[in-house]
């Protein structure tokens, strides 16, 4: 089955890049195209992407709110956002509010195509251009080991995971929902400044959250 793609950007040109960039990852397929973020949550509701590959600087509607309606409205279809955006607290309010993942659009093909993968496999993903401007500006980095921003509930839901819980199950055990559990694993992977579940296993593990299997 094919992993269905919404584009939505109010540039044509940056749109016919993406389409020709996703075209090329088999098994992905784009299933409609938006200029606006009306359109975007028009189309979503209806066509049901997997995923809604989102610009946050729309003619419209703010993509952060595109975000958060859609993250209790279509909470099938995911979000990986691709700006020009680099700051983090725009990416942090993105993750807070249910994005699954955060991209530059200077990154290029091979960073879009690595965070469909990730995303696509229920991860999240962090561009490493956000998290190098993440260290030159003294926020949090993997080897800092700040563990005081990270909650609680995020430590729970990272145990349960590690123990190989699927997402389902640890919404079950912590009576949460699975998109739930969605945002608190991407907020750890943006608290410890990686971009996959291997390099935040590996954080847990460094710094004693989770046992060394």
């Amino acid at each position: 089955m094919s992993y269905r793609v919404l584009i939505c950007d109010d540039h044509w040109v940056i749109r016919r890049g993406l389409r020709t960039t996703l075209e090329s990852i088999s098994g992905v397929e784009v299933c409609c195209e938006a200029a606006d973020g009306a359109t975007a949550i028009d189309q979503t509701k209806r066509e049901r992407p997997d995923l809604l590959l989102l610009d946050l600087r729309l003619p419209d509607i703010n993509g952060l709110e595109i975000i958060r309606r859609l993250h209790h409205e279509c909470p099938h279809t995911r979000v990986l956002v691709i700006t020009m955006y680099d700051s983090r607290e725009t990416a942090a309010n993105a993750l807070a509010l249910g994005a699954a993942g955060y991209i530059m659009k200077t990154d290029g093909a091979e960073t879009l195509v690595s965070a469909i993968r990730e995303v696509r496999e229920r991860g999240c993903y962090w561009s490493e251009s956000i998290r190098a401007s993440n260290r030159e500006k003294g926020e949090v980095s993997f080897e800092s080991g700040r563990l005081s921003l990270v909650t609680p509930r995020e430590i729970e839901v990272l145990q349960l995971l590690a123990d190989g819980r699927t997402n389902r199950e640890t919404a079950e055990a912590l009576k949460i929902s699975p998109r739930t559990v969605e945002a608190h694993r991407a907020s750890l992977m943006y608290k410890a400044n990686v971009k996959s579940w291997a390099d935040l296993l590996r954080w847990a593990i460094a710094h004693s959250i989770v046992p060394l299997s």
